[in-house]
């Protein structure tokens, strides 16, 4: 049990930390998208701009990205609480609650959300971005792909596994309660 209680410690921490990270990666990122300093297309990570426009980004543009990116990123946040919230449960040794069951009851909930709010998210940022291209070179682009369609599955299987702890923690409420 110690070996639980140590990784779900760093785990914690590391939820910790990326709570903090991940909106100011966010920040961060619309700072410098489509400048000199960008090398966000080079890593691979972030929405590549000069695929929308070749246009400097405007303020106004920047920050109606900026906004639309900080509204994704409070559905991970949640998530990250919630992973949070069950690995402190896990460093008591708190294993099989009806808490627990419904952690991941609203982490798969989360995903879900997260998936669906993605594609909305494509749409509207290639909108904003592309807005002040010419008429006839503006962009709304709605995708859905198969890690999109893997990450339903995913969160269906979570939603089921917190079904079936549920069940599992009533029946040994009751067994607990027979004599």
């Amino acid at each position: 049990m110690d070996n639980i209680q140590t990784l779900s410690r760093r785990l914690r921490l590391l939820f910790q930390f990326l709570l903090v990270m991940v909106p100011v990666g966010v920040i961060y990122f619309w700072l410098v998208a489509g400048t000199e300093l960008d090398i966000h297309p080079l890593l691979g990570i972030g929405t590549d701009v000069n695929i929308y426009t070749d246009l400097t980004l405007s303020f106004q543009t920047r920050l109606a990205a900026l906004t639309l990116s900080l509204l994704l990123t409070l559905i991970p946040l949640y998530a990250l609480v919630k992973l949070i919230r069950l690995f402190k449960n896990y460093e008591k040794t708190e294993v099989f609650t009806l808490e627990n069951a419904t952690i991941y009851h609203q982490l798969g909930r989360c995903l879900l959300l997260w998936i669906v709010a993605g594609i909305i998210y494509g749409g509207l940022m290639s909108a904003a971005l592309s807005f002040n291209n010419k008429p006839g070179e503006r962009f709304l682009e709605l995708d859905f792909g198969g890690y999109d369609a893997l990450g339903l599955i995913c969160a269906f299987l979570i939603i089921v596994i917190s079904q079936v702890m549920k069940t599992g923690y009533q029946i040994a409420e009751e067994n607990s309660h027979t004599v």
